[in-house]
């Protein structure tokens, strides 16, 4: 068949999603099934064979989490600090930081390539989940400028390119 591509933005990054509703359940008796672009976040359905299915899909998540290594700095009401992104996907990433984080805290987050250079900036981002090192957040607001240059990122990652 082919790589699928978003009818939306034409991108082939595109992943499985899971099933909402019975409608769509219905529909995968006949080998339709959701898709999310990782891009422009569109979600559609489309045929695929069934044996393709348990090739292609990577979990319930919407978003695919891709592992990187960047560093970053982040600040917030309660604290700031230093640490590590562990993974990246278009709403949110993996943080490793030895700095306390309350669960529900609002952080402000400045990615860093390897060279120190910033390459994109979180307004807010939300503590999903806190455990141990890593700290799970959630972005809730990103201006339309950086979401280009995460969405950049994210491309050049998932095609190998260097960022």
């Amino acid at each position: 068949m082919g790589l699928m591509h978003c009818p939306k933005c034409r991108k082939n990054l595109v992943q499985q999603s899971p099933r909402h509703g019975w409608i769509e359940a219905l529909l995968s008796i006949f080998c339709i099934y959701p898709f999310r672009c990782q891009l422009c976040t569109h979600r559609f359905l489309a045929f695929q064979w069934w044996w393709d299915r348990f090739v292609s899909y990577y979990g319930r998540r919407e978003y695919v989490r891709i592992p990187v290594r960047f560093q970053l700095t982040f600040s917030g009401q309660q604290v700031s600090g230093e640490g590590t992104v562990v993974n990246l996907s278009r709403l949110g990433c993996t943080i490793e930081t030895p700095t306390p984080i309350p669960h529900g805290e609002l952080l402000r987050l400045r990615i860093l390539k390897s060279d120190g250079q910033p390459l994109f900036e979180i307004e807010a981002a939300a503590v999903r989940f806190v455990m141990d090192k890593a700290i799970g957040v959630e972005f809730v607001r990103i201006q339309e400028r950086e979401m280009e240059r995460l969405a950049r990122a994210i491309v050049n990652l998932y095609t190998g390119r260097h960022i």
